[in-house]
């Protein structure tokens, strides 16, 4: 029984990716057989693989991160410093709005992260500064105050080279 196999893959303390990786292929395996009317149903089917969780902590090496932001263009540099100093995503921090920031309490909330649980994230020094220095809720482009910054300024920056496919950004 597939799901008795991954139990004891469990119990002998492999990894998440290691049993996902087994349980696929056994699936992947009868499936064929069952296209190959060897078998008439898939009993791979039904068992689902466990959650990997690739939690990794990766930090910039203070030579790295000045290399960085002296070959960056000027309207990403708030972003990359802003990813520096509280670990989040490009799309989460693009989706930030101002009802996600709480300056007295020093935090930010992330809607739904790629692993789908809400985040939150406490607010330094240099993140509250960039933060402080973005316009108003209400003013222009302060709905989405990181995010609306960083795309006018990645449009001028586009404008300014005559191309909306230059070397500058290679994202979405």
């Amino acid at each position: 029984d597939i799901l008795v196999f991954r139990k004891e893959r469990e119990d002998l303390k492999r990894s998440a990716a290691t049993i996902g990786q087994e349980v696929g292929l056994l699936r992947r395996f009868f499936k064929q057989m069952v296209l190959l009317e060897k078998l008439a149903k898939n009993p791979a089917a039904p068992v689902r693989k466990p959650r990997v969780k690739n939690d990794r902590v990766k930090f910039l090496e203070p030579d790295q991160a000045a290399a960085l932001m002296a070959a960056s263009p000027l309207w990403l540099r708030d972003l990359i410093t802003f990813a520096r100093f509280t670990g989040c995503r490009e799309g989460e921090i693009l989706s930030l709005t101002w009802a996600d920031v709480d300056l007295k309490r020093g935090l930010l909330t992330l809607g739904e992260t790629k692993n789908g649980d809400i985040g939150h994230v406490e607010i330094n020094a240099t993140t509250r500064a960039l933060l402080e220095r973005l316009p108003a809720e209400g003013a222009p482009g302060g709905a989405r105050a990181i995010g609306a910054r960083v795309e006018v300024m990645r449009g001028r920056s586009r404008a300014r080279q005559g191309s909306f496919g230059s070397d500058v950004y290679r994202g979405g």
